[in-house]
């Protein structure tokens, strides 16, 4: 257990660290900007853009660890005749020359990655015909990759798809990318000099970690490392790589997505002790969206970017793997700078790994580390797999089945990590890497925030052998708990911010009745009640426990629906009922608009009759609350995806809010910091998942209090309604967030049922037709109080009173059930057994 000295010293350090990357970032955008304005015209603007990425390419990670030279084209046309005809610009602006393992092969002469740097305003698109004539130029044999290096945001769907189906692999360094690099640009501001950034220190937690799971392996080959989002595994894990395995080991990084493979390739070439041989593998069916065996929605979080932009040219090839794992291997006997050999690969392509070592001799791997191993996690019922191995079969389809996924209602069940036992044609592309005989390697390390354990129902499956569990309490498959840091110890610590959870609830009627009827045009009362409800979470309005410090509107915040589009959907209840992130996108700011309209004209109306207007009129008048909003998803290129995300990091206008809706694809893998919000429309497929969501918004981020979790309730006020409140559908994600939240801090009691209170940081508020009257009355020592007020007064009481009635009554109605609900550990026990799955 850390001291209280330690705390403060980690939470000073993390405060620290993300202070001097905002500063780092700043003084990036304000070189861009300078940059654009000394230049005297576009053609010189250019020529400083090449020579600055000319130096920074030969310096940043992972390029300079790939590289030898990095030169402007006319310097190396003039080195190198016999590869170009003349030294004119043709259209390729920088050539640099590739270490030996990347142009070792039947082509002998490709050792060259042809560079064009184009220096756009960001809102420029670059046009088709300026990529065809850099495509064409480096076509020759000498050019191995492409490299385009590029300030603007647009590319056009044609130019991206141009790119994309390049025989020779082309990769995009966009701005924000560019930005990331461990480039010290506070540095090259002030003297122009072109340096890497320093390189991150090892907190007390993250050395006790390693420490940990070292003295871990040396009695067990497989483990796991708990640790909340937030706060470093990937930066242990890389830690822990160099101490376990040595300088030049061989190491497999396993993730489930490309983005998560882009984001640790390129922190673990940037913060390594020696430069480190980086692989990146995906199969076809990665890169192509294809491959998505754990999720059958349209919208995954596997999906986030496209193979051009990695910062490695990634292969999809068992033999081209091989090749380039025995070449790195043979460098070590020439080159002793070099350090750790690592294959970065998503869960996706474990069979070219599999065939990589099968069939072409690749070594075995020192250390495998399976990242958001939660995802590893499965369970498999045996009448199912046989019945869809017949229906391949039949169709003469011999490809290997996706996994499962089990319901709440029946989750499944005996455990196979031995091929002997369990056929790996049926495991699936997530679940083979506990096969010691299908992947390789002396140690396996699974790590993750949100540990994925099966209840009691599947586990009895299990044991009458109709299924095949995985579940993560199973230290034959996943090994012990070598070190666990929970989000509760993790805000202590000052890695993370701490939560608040805002159930807002609102009456269907009294928001449509508000809002003009052309504006909410084909949505339902149901859904204009939840935008307004969101919108007013998000700018606070009616919430008690205001802090000084964090009594701001949120700037930005992700909102989770149940699908993207209701369109093709069929007329009727159900259709109205959906909560669609596009068409949410699309209406919330008409309904809000709308909403606010009706506001102002109500205080007016009270103003012109000498009544006090609502305390919302007089928040809005400070604070009008405009929300930017705008939807993402997985069909979506990766270059407009990373644009999306690049505008919710991005410093909103004074007064705005900006949302981005989404269903699935921001629920894991994307890192925004300065997220302030998270909204639940919809329930979500798990808990761990809910938990995976919120980790988002726990990041810590300059000025950033806490995060908020949001979650509109739609009911009526009626009694009827009330007695019925704990059957009703919205209220399936208060419990999954209040169980998931009452999972990752397990010390901390969220609903104390004996002292039947809640913990403050839940809180309840209703904006249900129940008007606030004004009493002209003074209240005496000794009078009844109010439902809702928190205190006796103390003396008499010279200013008016407020009856907050029914609203009042509904949230205490509201808090009782929640504390009874979540407070009794036995439901809880009842509940996680019903559906099987819980985090610890």
């Amino acid at each position: 257990m850390e001291t209280g000295v330690n705390t403060q010293t980690n939470l000073e350090t993390s405060i620290d660290s993300v202070e001097q990357e905002s500063r780092n970032e700043q003084a990036f955008y304000t070189l861009i900007e300078r940059m654009g304005k000394v230049a005297y015209n576009e053609r010189d603007k250019g020529a400083m853009f090449e020579r600055l990425m000319c130096h920074v390419l030969a310096i940043a990670s992972p390029y300079s660890e790939r590289y030898t030279k990095v030169q402007l084209y006319k310097d190396w046309a003039a080195e190198h005749p016999e590869c170009t005809p003349n030294a004119r610009d043709i259209g390729i602006d920088l050539v640099a020359t590739l270490i030996e393992p990347e142009w070792k092969g039947p082509n002998k002469e490709a050792r060259y990655v042809a560079i064009q740097c184009k220096f756009y305003k960001q809102d420029t698109s670059v046009p088709k015909a300026e990529v065809d004539s850099f495509l064409s130029a480096s076509s020759t044999k000498y050019f191995a990759e492409r490299l385009l290096v590029a300030t603007n945001k647009g590319w056009s769907a044609n130019t991206e798809q141009t790119i994309e189906y390049q025989e020779k692999p082309t990769s995009i360094l966009s701005l924000e990318k560019l930005k990331n690099l461990n480039v010290d640009w506070q540095q090259y501001l002030q003297n122009g000099t072109v340096q890497q950034k320093a390189k991150r220190e090892l907190r007390k937690y993250q050395e006790e970690a390693i420490n940990n799971v070292i003295q871990g392996f040396k009695t067990h080959d497989r483990g796991k490392l708990i640790m909340a989002c937030g706060t470093g595994k990937t930066f242990t894990s890389l830690k822990l790589a160099e101490r376990q395995v040595g300088q030049h080991g061989l190491v497999l990084f396993l993730v489930p997505s490309l983005s998560l493979l882009s984001q640790t390739l390129d922190d673990w070439t940037q913060q390594s002790i020696a430069k480190m041989t980086a692989i990146p593998v995906c199969s076809d069916s990665t890169i192509d969206g294809s491959a998505r065996p754990l999720d059958s929605e349209d919208d995954s979080p596997d999906s986030i970017l496209a193979d051009h932009d990695l910062s490695c040219p990634a292969t999809t090839n068992a033999k081209s793997l091989a090749d380039k794992v025995a070449s790195a291997f043979e460098r070590y006997e020439t080159r002793s700078d070099l350090g750790l050999t690592v294959v970065f690969s998503t869960y996706q392509s474990l069979d070219v790994i599999h065939e990589a070592q099968e069939l072409y001799g690749m070594k075995d791997f020192d250390l495998i580390i399976c990242d958001e191993a939660h995802r590893t996690a499965g369970a498999y019922l045996f009448n199912d797999l046989k019945e869809k191995e017949k229906k391949k079969a039949s169709k003469g389809n011999r490809g290997k089945p996706a996994a499962i996924e089990p319901s709440e209602e029946d989750l499944l069940a005996p455990q196979g990590a031995d091929a002997s036992e369990w056929d790996v044609e049926v495991e699936s592309l997530f679940t083979r890497v506990h096969n010691a005989a299908y992947i390789h390697g002396r140690k396996r390390l699974y790590m993750t925030a949100t540990p994925k354990v099966y209840g009691d129902a599947p586990k009895k499956q299990e044991f009458l052998g109709d299924a095949v569990l995985y579940s993560m309490d199973n230290e034959q498959i996943f090994g012990p708990v070598f070190y666990s840091l929970n989000f509760d110890m993790a805000v202590k610590l000052g890695c993370l911010v701490d939560y608040k959870v805002i159930i807002l609830v609102c009456d269907p009627k009294y928001m449509s009745d508000t809002a003009d009827a052309q504006r909410v045009a084909d949505f339902s009362q149901t859904q204009t009640a939840r935008i307004i409800g969101t919108w007013k979470a998000l700018n606070k309005y009616g919430a008690k426990e205001h802090v000084v410090e964090d009594n701001h509107p949120m700037k930005r915040a992700v909102a989770f629906a149940q699908r993207i589009d209701i369109e093709g959907m069929p007329l009727g209840r159900k259709r109205d009922m959906t909560v669609a992130s596009k068409q949410f996108a699309a209406k919330f700011n008409d309904i809000v608009t709308s909403y606010k309209h009706h506001v102002l004209e109500r205080g007016q109306e009270a103003l012109a009759h000498n009544e006090t207007p609502s305390l919302e009129y007089q928040q809005l008048l400070d604070h009008e609350g405009i929300c930017d909003c705008k939807h993402i998803d997985g069909s979506m290129s990766s270059v407009e995806k990373s644009n999306l995300l690049k505008w919710l990091r991005d410093e909103p206008e004074e007064g705005h809010c900006k949302i981005l809706f989404n269903v699935r694809c921001l629920s894991e893998g994307v890192d925004v910091p300065s997220l302030d919000a998270v909204v639940f429309l919809s329930p979500r497929k798990s808990i761990v998942e809910v938990v995976q969501i919120v980790g988002r918004v726990m990041r810590r981020a300059p000025n950033k209090v806490r995060g908020y979790v949001v979650i509109p309730v739609v009911t009526s006020c009626t009694d009827a309604a009330m007695a019925l409140l704990s059957n009703n559908p919205d209220f399936k994600q208060v419990w999954q967030v209040l169980y998931a939240l009452r999972s990752i801090n397990p010390n901390n009691v969220l609903a104390d049922l004996p002292l039947n209170k809640l913990d403050s940081r839940i809180e309840i508020i209703s904006t249900l037709d129940a008007p606030i009257v004004h009493k002209d009355t003074k209240q005496g020592k000794g009078e009844q109080l109010d439902i809702g007020l928190q205190t006796p007064p103390t003396e008499v009481l010279d200013q008016p009173r407020w009856d907050f009635g029914e609203a009042a009554a509904i949230e205490e109605h509201i808090k009782s059930m929640i504390i009874k609900k979540v407070g009794n550990r036995r439901e809880w026990e009842d509940w996680a057994q019903d559906v099987g799955e819980i985090c610890s």
